[in-house]
């Protein structure tokens, strides 16, 4: 049995993968920037900072951050 694909069907396949792949980019996105804040927050919580810098290093690498506690710093 052979199946054959008409441009019709192979655009609207297409259509579906990029939907699919935009849905689990947001998805994505929303979920490391909850696990970020989270963590974040924590370490707040620890930590204690008198002075805190986040620098955001892209969407699915996360951040850097540099806490100042009492006269030493953090990285």
């Amino acid at each position: 049995m052979v199946f054959e694909l008409t441009p019709t069907d192979f655009l609207l396949i297409s259509i579906v993968v990029a939907l699919v792949a935009v849905a689990q980019f947001f998805k994505g996105r929303k979920i490391n920037l909850l696990l970020m804040n989270y963590t974040a927050s924590k370490f707040e919580e620890i930590l204690k900072p008198k002075d805190k810098i986040y620098q955001w290093l892209g969407l699915y690498v996360g951040y850097k951050a540099v806490f100042k506690i009492g006269n030493k710093t953090l990285d």
